[in-house]
């Protein structure tokens, strides 16, 4: 009788590799056959439940195309600043890959109106749209801008400076060149002048005049009921009350304040006009000589107002008429 183990088969061979090729499939997860499959790109222009382009948050420049890089916005960023701190007018730049399924027009209105461009009233606010993958360009211009900023000036600086560019792949130098020749002609419009921000303010409620007469009939009743009430006591209660009446009358750093004025007074009338307890040791009172009225430092007056400044971050309540020109290249 032959002992010796069988040699292994083809059919015993592919078997055995099979399993081993599930095995590692496993461990991969993934299914058999399966290539694996790569994570989706970002979606760079996310739509809203109507189909439409959604509206980004405000900025001075905002790049959803990855076109622009970290210096060239911020270089964008300062030639609006300094238009703005100069003349008050508010320019945006927003490059998107499509505005589909709106054209770029329907799509710079809504946008527009969305971030309110230019200060309320005076409407000075410029929109300027580059959708590259349309390969389309648009400025649009708020109500107060359109008899300087017309149709046929906004044309200009599409065809003339921005084309161009764009064609060269220079999108920083199209939209740095259309931004400059902007301000240049909003420099010369006479524009409301820029408001400057108002320093912080202190709010200083005043208690009515009946809280200051309250608190005088107090310390001079405290002077006359000294003499017949025990160890300062007309004082004490004649501070409380005014300190309560000043504290529901007014603001609480200012009620503080008068609050020790009034404890001075009354010190006043304690030691100064009613000298009855004068020559008294400590040993006849709990007060002694060395007693003194805490100190003001804790009376820090409040500031229950804030300055209104208006924000780079927002619009500031413009409107666009509808004007300016659009482009491709």
């Amino acid at each position: 009788m032959n002992n010796s183990k069988n040699p292994p088969t083809k059919s015993h061979l592919f078997t055995l590799s099979f399993m081993i090729f599930m095995l590692f499939s496993l461990l991969g997860k993934q299914t058999f056959g399966a290539a694996p499959t790569a994570p989706p790109p970002p979606d760079r222009s996310a739509t809203t439940g109507d189909g439409l382009i959604a509206i980004p948050p405000y900025a001075k420049v905002t790049d959803l195309s990855g076109t622009l890089t970290a210096p060239d916005q911020e270089g964008l960023r300062d030639e609006i600043t300094t238009l703005k701190e100069q003349k008050g007018a508010q320019i945006a730049v927003l490059m998107v890959p499509t505005t589909t399924p709106e054209t770029i027009e329907q799509f710079g209105i809504r946008l527009f109106d969305a971030w309110k461009l230019g200060r309320k009233g005076v409407d000075d606010g410029v929109l300027i749209i580059v959708a590259k993958d349309d390969r389309k360009m648009r400025i649009e211009v708020g109500y107060g801008l359109e008899p300087v900023l017309t149709d046929l000036v906004a044309g200009r600086i599409i065809d003339e400076l921005m084309r161009p560019k764009f064609r060269a792949n220079d999108y920083r130098g199209g939209l740095s060149a259309a931004v400059q020749q902007v301000a240049k002609v909003i420099g010369g419009e006479p524009l409301p002048p820029v408001a400057k921000p108002t320093p912080p303010t202190v709010d200083i409620y005043l208690p009515p005049l009946w809280v200051f007469l309250a608190v005088v009939i107090l310390i001079v009743a405290a002077g006359f009921l000294g003499k017949r009430l025990p160890a300062h006591s007309s004082y004490w209660l004649a501070g409380l009350v005014s300190g309560g009446l000043f504290w529901l009358n007014t603001s609480p750093g200012f009620a503080v304040f008068l609050t020790v004025v009034t404890a001075g007074m009354l010190f006043l009338v304690a030691n100064v006009l009613n000298p009855r307890d004068q020559g008294q040791t400590s040993s006849n009172s709990p007060y002694s000589s060395s007693d003194s009225y805490s100190d003001s430092s804790s009376s820090s007056w409040s500031d229950s107002s804030s300055s209104s400044s208006s924000s780079d971050d927002s619009g500031g309540g413009g409107s666009s008429g509808g004007g300016g020109a659009s482009g491709d290249w």
